[in-house]
Parts: structure tokens; sequence; C-alpha cells
């Protein structure tokens, strides 16, 4: 995909690509190989959420239109653009349908998404299996934001697993 920006550590995979899907998926078996007692893998984008994630055509329509709008920013550019909750949660399901294809006897795995950032306010329209865990990072704790609890809430409401990993260096 593209991702509007240059590379580097905070650039996003473009979750749209079945070869990302079946490399995840190969890296699952790998780490299942080493330490067979795993059960959560992760399924997050890189760190520096303001920025670097793809806008190829297919990550795109995965972004649901009436999502809040969230302000993207890098190097002092702006763009307004929705939240990417659904996509977050698109790619999380396809990721869990396939690990539950390829591991059937094993329905204690689980997918890991993060609600974070672009994806702090919960999805409109997609909803995680119920082999995904979602961690959620929400700063209502040191920040006065009811949203940020709000979404916490919803978000417990549609998902079957859900961690609240408080961000302590805001």
């Amino acid at each position: 995909g593209s991702r509007g920006y240059p590379g580097g550590r905070t650039s996003k995979i473009c979750q749209a690509n079945p070869d990302v899907w079946e490399q995840w998926l190969s890296d699952v078996e790998e780490s299942l190989e080493k330490d067979p007692k795993t059960t959560v893998f992760g399924a997050n984008p890189n760190d520096g959420w303001t920025y670097g994630y793809c806008t190829c055509d297919v990550c795109k329509s995965w972004d649901h239109p009436d999502a809040p709008t969230i302000t993207y920013e890098r190097n002092g550019r702006q763009r307004s653009y929705v939240g990417m909750a659904d996509r977050q949660i698109t790619f999380a399901n396809i990721l869990a349908r396939k690990l539950r294809e390829r591991f059937p006897d094993r329905p204690e795995l689980l997918v890991s998404a993060i609600a974070y950032g672009v994806s702090r306010p919960p999805p409109i329209a997609a909803r995680p299996d119920d082999n995904v865990l979602v961690a959620g990072v929400w700063s209502f704790h040191t920040i006065p934001d009811e949203r940020q609890r709000d979404w916490l809430v919803e978000w417990g409401e549609i998902s079957p697993y859900l961690v609240w990993r408080p961000n302590l260096t805001s």
C-alpha cells in the first residue's frame, strides 16, 4: 500500500494485503513451535498513531465514513480523516478466522487488536470476532476526557475480550 509519508519504524503495513496475512500466520506457527503455551498473537500497527497508515483503496474502504474525525499530524502537517477502528477490527477478524482455520483444535488462540489513537473510538460497523482480544489505551485517568471513558464502555459492549492498558506517559 501507500502511506503518504516516508518509511521508518512508525510506518504501518498494508492490512489488506493477503501476503501480510500469510506471513502473520507463519510467524504464529513459528511462535507456537517455540512456545506452545502462547495463546495471544498481536495484530497491532507500529506506534506513532497519527501517521504512517496505508492509504491503498482496500484499506481505506475498511474505514467507516461515519467514524469520528481524527486529526493526523506529521512534521507540522495536519490532515483530518475518520477514525480507523473499523479497519483495525476488520484486519483482526481476517487474521482471527485464518488462525481458527489453521489451528481448529486450539480454540484458546486469540488475536490481539489495539484500540489506540486513531482507533480509540469504537467501530461503527465492524465487531470483533469471538477470538479477538481488544487492548484499549484510554487515558481518562490522567486526561479529563469523558469521551475516552465512554469509548471504553462502548468497546466493552462489543468485545468478547477487553483489556485496558493505561498510557502512563500521558
